[in-house]
C-alpha cells in the first residue's frame, strides 16, 4: 500500500509527514557492504536542470574517507525492517533477496528509505539517469516531470559527543542527510532522511541514529496537462 492511500485525501489538500520511531542501535546489528566501502566512493556533483543532482562527500582525510564509508555502507537486519512494512502493510518489493535493504516501502520512484546509505543514493542516481534518458520502457514505469536528488554526507573526529543516553570519547562521527522528490503529473512528493553514525577509529559502529525516521510530504503536481506529457515523450 503506498502512501497514496487512506492519507490521499489530507495530503493532497495540505501535504503531511509520516515518521516511523527513532533507532539508537548497537553496531552488532548492523551489516556492513565491504565491496561497496572498498569501492570508489561517489563523485561529487552539482548538477542542475529538470532533474537535478547534488552529491556532495566531506572527509578531512583518508582515515576518515574510509570511516564515512562504511558508515554509508552500513544496513539494518532486513528481517526487522520488512517486518515493518508487513505490520503496517506497506509494499515492500521483492527485490530483497540478497540485497543490503535500506528501504521501509515502496518501489522504484516511490521507495521511502529506512536509512540513508549508498545503496539508497545508488537507487535514486539510477532513476534520476533514466528520466534524463526518457528511458520509460519499463512497464507501469510513469513520467517524470522533475526530480531532483540531494545527498550530503561528512565526518568529524570528536573527542566527547553525547547520542541519547550515551557518551563516546575519541570517536568519528558521520552524518549523512537526503533529499528526493520528483513530479510525475499528478502529485509530487519529497522524502528526506537522514542519519548519524558513531565509529570508533578502528571502524567499529558503536551507535546509529535516524533510521526509521524518514519524512515525506506531497503536495498536488502544478503539471497536470496531457500535451505536456505528451511532449516529454520527445
Amino acid at each position: 500500500m503506498s502512501r497514496y492511500g487512506t492519507m490521499v485525501a489530507c495530503g493532497l489538500i495540505c501535504g503531511f509527514a509520516w515518521c516511523t520511531p527513532r533507532v539508537v542501535d548497537a553496531g552488532t546489528r548492523y551489516s556492513i557492504d565491504w565491496a561497496a566501502v572498498r569501492a570508489s566512493p561517489p563523485v561529487n556533483r552539482n548538477e542542475a536542470g529538470d532533474y537535478a543532482c547534488s552529491v556532495e562527500r566531506k572527509a578531512p582525510d583518508a582515515t576518515a574517507s574510509r570511516l564515512l564509508g562504511i558508515a554509508e555502507c552500513a544496513y539494518p537486519p532486513t528481517a526487522v525492517v520488512a517486518a515493518l512494512a508487513g505490520t503496517q502493510g506497506f509494499e515492500f518489493g521483492a527485490d530483497t533477496s540478497g540485497a543490503f535493504v535500506w528501504w521501509e516501502r515502496g518501489k522504484n520512484e516511490r521507495r521511502i528509505p529506512y536509512a540513508a546509505t549508498r545503496a539508497a543514493l545508488e537507487h535514486y542516481l539510477k532513476l534520476t539517469t533514466k528520466y534524463r534518458k526518457r528511458d520509460y520502457k519499463e512497464p507501469g514505469a510513469r513520467i517524470m516531470y522533475t526530480s531532483k536528488l540531494i545527498y550530503l554526507a561528512s565526518i568529524d573526529k570528536e573527542a566527547e559527543y553525547e547520542l541519547g543516553d550515551s557518551t563516546f570519547t575519541g570517536v568519528y562521527v558521520a552524518s549523512v542527510h537526503l533529499m528526493w522528490t520528483y513530479d510525475d503529473g499528478t502529485f509530487q512528493p519529497t522524502v528526506t532522511a537522514r542519519r548519524t553514525t558513531v565509529l570508533s577509529p578502528k571502524g567499529e559502529i558503536l551507535a546509529v541514529d535516524g533510521d526509521g525516521r524518514a519524512i515525506e510530504d506531497v503536495s498536488i503536481s502544478a503539471n497536470q496537462s496531457i500535451g505536456g506529457e505528451k511532449q516529454l515523450l520527445h
